[in-house]
């Protein structure tokens, strides 16, 4: 009976699409863009589920790599990252200072895109890496070049804020 109620409640549905992630693959491109620009770092960005090919499994491989950070844009991306991968792990997405509290400040390094965020780090008291957006004239986000000047303030007051 109950498995009769399971087919009814469950049904097996079969994907109109799969996706096959072959591991060496994944690594040998990564072996191959560090070839081409070996002076640079290079960061894989997982953010929308590693675009669709599953942030554990890519997580997972990605730990074969010498890349010094994963790349994640939110905190339940970041949670995932966190208990697949031995990387540190970049937030790209912006987040709320009050949730600042949850994350791994030894694990996690923040971009922060304003003020309020900037501030909100350095009252933790806590050592904390942080990556500086820049509005370079797109507009879309990061600090604009005439107010750089109180953000060099902030970091002053904030040694314990490493600007990476």
């Amino acid at each position: 009976m109950l498995d009769f109620l399971r087919k009814i409640f469950y049904p097996h549905v079969t994907p109109m699409n799969m996706i096959y992630v072959d591991r060496s693959a994944i690594l040998d491109n990564y072996t191959l863009l560090k070839k081409l620009q070996p002076q640079a770092e290079l960061f894989p960005v997982l953010k929308s589920n590693a675009y669709g090919h599953g942030i554990k499994h890519i997580a997972k491989i990605l730990n074969k790599t010498d890349a010094p950070y994963l790349v994640v844009d939110s905190y339940p991306e970041y949670m995932l990252v966190k208990k697949y991968s031995k990387k540190n792990i970049l937030l790209l997405g912006e987040t709320l200072p009050e949730n600042y509290r949850h994350f791994d400040y030894k694990k996690v390094t923040f971009c922060v895109y304003n003020i309020k965020s900037l501030e909100a780090l350095g009252r933790s008291g806590k050592p904390v890496k942080i990556h500086l957006f820049v509005n370079t004239g797109m507009y879309r986000e990061g600090a604009n070049l005439h107010s750089l000047p109180e953000y060099i303030a902030l970091l002053q007051k904030y040694p314990h804020i490493i600007l990476e």
